[in-house]
């Protein structure tokens, strides 16, 4: 099932006759100037159409508050990887609700959820100095160490993750229990119906980790990718296209291809991670 996509409106220059130019075109050649016939007089005239919105117009505004950069949370990361456990702390204040919505919408249960998030952080800090810029942003590699700790989580032996992850606390314990998450940043509105928060903004390679919402019935806008687009749902339903994510659920899209309906019937939220030079439609 595909959303209609609305062409583009000209009028002509001579007569101010209106005619419609296919969405395609104005894409293709936005911020160029191209010269139309008007069917109505009979003359050749020339626009200038608009250029392409990306998503980081959407976003980065002049009247939007500063996000987090990318680079605080690559910092943090090699904090922990020296054995600042404050460091540590600030990263599981941020993260912590995200991953443990995750887990839920995986699991079903909230002290099985709890138990694998702690177990991702224990991850954070072990594998901290083993992260690099190929395993992609902070909120992306955090949120794969996610999806790793999810693959036993629908077995029977639920209750052995419990037991284990005691005996790891008693090893090496985590100190983050009780810790209180940092403020979050304020919900934006995008339109009808979508809000967000950026977690963090990689301007050097033009890739924003944000957090989306919608309301029952909203869409996110037809879109096309211009680098590698990473979604995680955790909570409501979410189509994308003729693909249904659920919560726990994981869809990539590659660069260069398009998404033409994105829209929730229940609400949803996910985690979003993709490139500030998405065109929106």
């Amino acid at each position: 099932m595909e959303s209609p996509v609305s062409d583009l409106t000209l009028s002509c220059t001579h007569c101010d006759a209106r005619s419609s130019c296919p969405d395609s075109v104005a894409r293709t050649y936005a911020g160029r100037r191209i010269t139309r016939w008007c069917e109505s007089c009979g003359r050749l005239f020339d626009v200038d159409l608009p250029p392409n919105q990306t998503l980081g117009d959407l976003l980065f505004g002049a009247s939007h508050p500063s996000p987090v950069l990318e680079r605080e949370s690559v910092a943090l990361v090699h904090a922990v990887a020296s054995g600042n456990e404050e460091a540590l702390r600030v990263l599981y204040g941020r993260m912590h609700r995200i991953v443990s919505g995750f887990m839920v919408g995986l699991t079903h249960e909230r002290q099985t959820a709890e138990a694998l998030t702690l177990a991702v952080f224990h991850d954070v800090r072990r594998r901290a100095s083993a992260y690099g810029p190929e395993d992609g942003s902070v909120v992306g590699w955090i949120m794969n160490l996610t999806r790793r700790g999810t693959l036993g989580a629908n077995q029977p032996e639920r209750r052995r993750v419990l037991d284990v992850l005691a005996e790891l606390s008693r090893e090496q314990p985590l100190e983050i229990a009780g810790t209180s998450p940092v403020g979050s940043p304020d919900w934006q509105e995008a339109g009808r119906g979508v809000s967000y928060q950026v977690l963090a903004r990689d301007s050097e390679r033009e890739r924003v980790s944000m957090l989306v919402r919608l309301s029952p019935g909203a869409s996110y806008p037809p879109h096309t990718h211009a680098g590698v687009e990473e979604l995680y749902l955790l909570d409501g339903e979410l189509w994308i296209d003729t693909k249904k994510v659920i919560p726990g659920g994981f869809h990539r899209a590659e660069a260069g291809s398009s998404d033409q309906l994105v829209w929730s019937g229940t609400g949803c939220m996910c985690v979003l991670l993709t490139s500030t030079d998405d065109i929106l439609r």
